[in-house]
């Protein structure tokens, strides 16, 4: 049974159905004290603003280079070619994760993004311990209110923090449950032909 399984998983896409790295490529001018305000602002280099809570959302979806600032103008770093997760990655975070991993929310993986925990911005990385699966709708949501979602001890355990890191929810929400056979009752008997 598994021989006939591992060339499926090797063939399959992991990625279908899940929002792709854009092909292009959008400049962003970040204050670093602006984008952790709710009501901060980035701008695109001909100026036009761009509100924090979309700005952060950028960072996790398209390629940026992001120009980090000080208030005072002085330019701290370039973070061009934001890291995403790889097709393995989001294959090992659909076997981990299941479904979206916000509360009560049973968005299938396939139709999930991976989300920094830890933000790019902020020096995350792209390893699955730093990595969930968030829905499109639950990853927007997470940005535009300036929370985080952090795991706990294991990926069934999780809570929500508002931008102070006070704990705004907890949650348990262990994978799904994969199928299994169904169970043939010792008085059933399979007929043939």
């Amino acid at each position: 049974l598994t021989d006939g399984l591992l060339p499926a998983a090797d063939q399959a896409d992991p990625t279908e159905g899940v929002r792709q790295k854009a092909a292009g490529c959008v400049n962003l001018i970040v204050d670093i004290d602006q984008l952790e305000r709710p009501d901060g602002l980035a701008y695109t280099i001909d100026g036009a603003q761009v509100p924090g809570s979309i700005a952060r959302g950028m960072l996790c979806r398209a390629q940026i280079n992001a120009w980090y600032q000080q208030a005072d103008r002085r330019l701290l770093d370039l973070a061009y070619d934001v890291e995403y997760a790889t097709p393995t990655q989001k294959l090992a975070l659909a076997v981990r994760d299941g479904t979206c991993r916000w509360r009560h929310c049973n968005t299938e993986a396939q139709r999930c993004e991976a989300h920094h925990l830890h933000h790019r911005e902020h020096g995350g990385s792209t390893d699955l311990d730093n990595l969930a699966l968030l829905c499109p709708h639950h990853h927007d949501r997470l940005h535009q209110n300036g929370n985080r979602l952090v795991m706990g001890d294991t990926p069934d355990h999780w809570q929500l923090q508002d931008a102070h890191g006070t704990v705004v929810s907890k949650w348990t929400k262990p994978p799904p449950r994969r199928r299994k056979p169904a169970d043939k009752s010792p008085n059933q008997t399979a007929r043939v032909g």
